[in-house]
């Protein structure tokens, strides 16, 4: 009875929290998200194409209805978190400012997105690896003394099958890997902002190249994300000794 529970379980919370229409939805809103707030910092920082104060706030109504038209519009959302609004910038940044408010809280988000999803990947592998050798002892046990604990090897493959597909399914591996990149990235560009703060025309380059990198991370991000997720293995047949 758990074998088959297991297995239909494991397909309905793949189907149902982690199909391809829930999914991509909330990609679309979490990328239109990344977008909008990007295009904010360039404009507080007076970054091209906003560095005209005089036409900037135009050209910032016409970058957020092409981005809704892009995207398709959110659509209906829980309440905004006040605190994380007001953390946004409601004036205008100089570099320094962007620095330590964009590149350095980024960079800071992503090295926390690397530790997690690298220590959940940890955590299910112990797991898997725990349940692997207890399938290993079961066996040994069922060829040796009590032919009937084979059903139970059945049951623990199933359930070892079950959590690799969802580990595959939420791409912790790869979400570990991406942050941990993007991470080593923006951190290269905080150093060489530090050792030689750039002046004229390099202060909007390097907002430009540090938005590039945060881009670049939301489309490997969402082409991953949009893929199909694995069908989780079929369940191991029980033995002669399990009927």
């Amino acid at each position: 009875m758990v074998g088959p529970v297991l297995v239909a379980a494991s397909t309905f919370l793949t189907h149902s929290l982690l199909g391809p229409k829930t999914e991509q939805q909330w990609v679309k809103a979490r990328l239109l998200s990344e977008a909008l707030k990007a295009e904010g910092y360039i404009y507080a920082a007076a970054a091209p194409p906003y560095s005209d104060p005089v036409a900037a706030p135009a050209q910032l109504a016409k970058k957020i209805a092409a981005l809704v038209q892009e995207y398709g519009g959110p659509a209906a959302l829980p309440d905004a978190d006040l605190s994380r609004v007001s953390a946004r910038p409601h004036d205008l940044l100089d570099l320094t400012g962007y620095v330590e408010r964009r590149l350095k809280d980024q960079l800071k988000e992503h090295e926390k997105g690397a530790k997690k999803h690298a220590s959940e990947l940890g955590r299910w592998r112990l797991l898997t690896g725990a349940l692997s050798l207890l399938a290993v002892v079961l066996g040994v046990i069922a060829g040796t003394k009590l032919v009937s604990i084979n059903v139970w090897v059945a049951v623990v493959s199933t359930a070892i099958a079950s959590a690799t597909a969802y580990v595959h399914a939420t791409r912790l591996e790869f979400l570990a890997a991406s942050y941990a990149k993007t991470a080593e990235r923006l951190d290269n560009l905080r150093i060489a902002f530090t050792a030689s703060p750039p002046t004229g025309d390099a202060q909007a380059r390097f907002i430009l190249d540090c938005e590039a990198e945060l881009a670049a991370q939301n489309r490997v991000w969402s082409d991953e994300l949009t893929k199909k997720p694995p069908t989780p293995p079929p369940a191991v047949p029980v033995a002669n000794g399990g009927r």
